[in-house]
């Protein structure tokens, strides 16, 4: 049993190690946003929403607003570890706000 126990141990410290490795080998740290599965309907949303106001109002602000929505659209799919998406933190900042937004009005 304590073979057993101790396995599991070294298991977990070579899992944390790696998976933590993973994460900051870019040299950026990132930060856990909210898990991957249950979010990515609502990132989708957003930045449907701004390409519909960019064709809408076709104002450079609009098409900016659309472009930064696919930049944080990649970044939210891009570093996603265990069913937790993982981004820097002014994109965090911005994530939160977006999908705390939508599960305000909905």
């Amino acid at each position: 049993m304590i073979d057993t126990l101790l396995g599991g141990i070294r298991l977990w410290v070579m899992f944390k190690v790696c998976t933590e490795w993973r994460i900051t080998m870019s040299k950026v740290k990132l930060y856990p946003v909210c898990n991957w599965e249950r979010n990515q309907h609502k990132m989708y949303n957003y930045n449907d929403k701004m390409y519909i106001k960019a064709h809408e109002e076709q104002t450079q602000e609009a098409w900016d607003l659309f472009y930064e929505s696919e930049r944080l659209l990649e970044a939210f799919n891009s570093n996603v570890r265990n069913g937790v998406a993982y981004v820097t933190y002014p994109d965090y900042c911005k994530i939160k706000d977006i999908i705390g937004y939508y599960d305000w009005t909905h």
